[in-house]
């Protein structure tokens, strides 16, 4: 599934019991997403405003909101070279996209520093103008970091389907750092022990055998938010 689509998004919370017989089934209809079995980790940065503006925009459901953040992908076995993103996702009236530039770690670590990023490629100047505006209008800074282990599963790039399971997710939001490959200090867990965190994206309606299996496992969709659970355990 391309990132720039609007899609709808479900998220759920996956206790381990049931963890395999959802992995069962959706391997039955989708691929892991870059042919990783093992999945990726994920080492993310979020940037809000010293009042936490984007963070309360959140709690008070407003219908039009963005979220900016960096992100590094790692192949746990090293097999592939990290990749790294700055971008911007926006949620309007219940439909998710992303709107994202591809950098380098040196460039992330370089906008944590000042919140501003410089492109010249053609396809990209109006996202880094938005980036800027963004970062410019909320005064934003680094406010939360996190990482996780995510396995993912699609229908490919043109699909329409894509499931994500988020575990080992952690966090710290006391003392930023410089992100790199090889960061695996964080501090304080975001999930219980052994719970998974999934994401159903899709591009029109959710799959019949989708559904089904929701009724059979009795899952329930629920808002959680990794970025706002992390700003909740930093304000305890």
């Amino acid at each position: 599934m391309e990132a720039h689509c609007n899609r709808s998004e479900y998220k759920f919370t996956i206790a381990p019991a049931i963890v395999p017989e959802l992995y069962k089934t959706i391997r039955c209809y989708l691929a892991p997403d870059r042919n990783l079995e093992d999945g990726y980790i994920v080492i993310t940065e979020y940037f809000d405003s010293v009042e936490d503006i984007l963070y309360w925009q959140k709690i008070d459901g407003c219908t039009n909101r963005r979220r900016l953040r960096s992100r590094i992908y790692l192949d746990p076995c090293a097999q592939r070279e990290p990749s790294a993103f700055i971008e911007i996702k926006h949620k309007l009236n219940g439909l998710t996209v992303k709107r994202r530039i591809s950098t380098s770690l040196t460039e992330v670590a370089s906008f944590s520093k000042r919140s501003r990023i410089d492109v010249s490629k053609a396809e990209e100047v109006k996202t880094r103008d938005e980036i800027n505006r963004m970062a410019e209008q909320y005064k934003l800074v680094p406010r939360v970091q996190m990482r996780y282990h995510r396995h993912a599963y699609d229908n490919g790039a043109d699909g329409n389907l894509r499931i994500t399971f988020d575990h080992e997710v952690r966090c710290r939001s006391s003392e930023m750092r410089e992100l790199t490959a090889d960061d695996g200090d964080f501090e304080t867990a975001i999930t219980s022990a052994g719970e998974m965190l999934m994401e159903v994206k899709t591009i029109g309606p959710v799959p019949f055998w989708f559904r089904k299996l929701c009724a059979t496992l009795a899952l329930t969709p629920t808002s959680f938010s990794k970025y706002t659970a992390a700003i909740a355990i930093n304000r305890l």
